[in-house]
């Protein structure tokens, strides 16, 4: 059975009435769902658009300090695809008991940022029973998954895997996202379950190369193109430390939610180009990578260099150990009580940032300087180090 996508009507629609009061829905006989996804009200908006950053202990367990004012996501990194959008609810046994149809978005009269979603809840072979706890799961950008009734929330975790696409001009697909919550639900005919904010997290890494933004004026050197060796075709939906009892997306510790994908690796990808804030970017988004079980698999970042302004210079690649890998350089904070030379993986919802300080190509010696920022995209820490 899979979860079906639903159509979704996405204009100015009409504030419910009385949006506290849950004692009636628009239809009297039907049994309605509404909920807010987390939404970005920092970057301009797209159609719509996933929040995905919250402020909750476990989610970037080992980030010490404040978290700094910023937001690593841009419009492109919060974009759902409307199409895509799917809303189940799972029983404590973890069968599929009923999806949500229907469904529409609803815009905030007084902040156009926002939406409240709401639909019907349409029910499975399996009794709906009031003030029992069911799990609300939400994927947007992602395939459908056939899986039986009975053991949706297992079998999906198994099965919910995407393929990625990225090209030179940028990625060709939306980010795959996941989220749940667990409520107490009411299926008396009329009623309108309100349940709140769903948070989402994305199924894959977001990667940039860039010469430093103090270093675009005064280095000797530009960057021609940048490409990763090793990467995966595609992903699993599902973050890793999800089970039965997770009760919502703030539960799952950023210590477990990394999930292999045993499928087999491609070989590598270029990097695009991208130019925000007068700063020119190569970037790409991955899924998921193993970087820590085979030192023969481990991911590498060629960045190759010439003599500003002189395109028919000679290039210099920086490649294999002279390129930019996936560990830690120096003793830095991260991974934490991990020694130096320790590599790590690509986890999902992160943001890797690889600024170039300092490149210096003479007859005896090549070598390059950077500074590393790893970014956990939902709570926006960071850890920052230099090589």
């Amino acid at each position: 059975m899979a979860a079906s996508s639903c159509g979704i009507v996405y204009d100015d629609y009409p504030t419910p009435d009385a949006p506290g009061d849950n004692s009636s829905s628009n239809t009297a006989t039907e049994v309605r769902l509404s909920f807010r996804l987390a939404m970005n009200d920092k970057a301009a908006p797209p159609v719509l658009a996933s929040r995905t950053d919250g402020s909750y202990e476990n989610w970037g367990e080992g980030i010490s300090g404040e978290f700094p004012d910023w937001d690593p996501g841009d419009d492109y990194d919060n974009t759902i695809d409307p199409r895509s959008l799917r809303v189940t609810i799972v029983n404590n046994e973890g069968d599929l008991a009923a999806t949500i149809t229907s469904l529409i978005a609803i815009r905030d009269k007084d902040n156009k940022n926002n939406y409240t979603f709401e639909g019907t809840v349409t029910g499975k072979d399996v009794s709906l029973e009031s003030g029992k706890q069911y799990k609300i799961v939400i994927t947007a950008n992602t395939p459908d998954v056939e899986t039986p009734a009975t053991g949706f929330f297992n079998t999906a975790i198994d099965e919910w895997a995407y393929s990625w696409a990225n090209t030179e001009a940028g990625p060709a697909q939306t980010i795959p996202m996941y989220g749940l919550v667990t409520k107490t639900l009411d299926f008396t005919p009329g009623y309108r379950n309100e349940i709140g904010t769903i948070h989402l997290l994305r199924a894959a890494a977001k990667v940039d190369v860039a010469l430093a933004a103090e270093s675009q004026a005064l280095s000797e050197y530009e960057i021609v193109s940048v490409a990763i060796d090793r990467r995966n075709a595609g992903g699993f939906t599902v973050p890793g430390g999800v089970d039965l009892t997770t009760g919502a997306t703030e539960s799952i510790s950023i210590d477990n939610s990394f999930r292999e994908y045993t499928a087999a690796a491609t070989d590598g990808l270029d990097f695009y180009p991208v130019v925000e804030n007068g700063t020119e970017k190569f970037r790409i988004y991955i899924p998921e990578w193993d970087n820590t079980t085979d030192p023969d698999t481990r991911a590498t970042i060629a960045v190759t260099v010439r003599p500003r302004g002189e395109e028919d210079a000679e290039t210099t690649t920086f490649e294999s150990d002279r390129g930019i890998r996936f560990k830690k350089y120096t003793d830095d904070a991260y991974p934490a009580d991990a020694p130096t030379g320790t590599f790590y993986n690509v986890i999902r919802n992160h943001y890797y940032k690889f600024d170039i300080q300092n490149i210096i190509i003479t007859p005896e010696e090549d070598h390059m300087r950077f500074r590393v920022t790893i970014a956990d995209m939902e709570k926006g820490g960071d850890w920052t180090y230099e090589y």
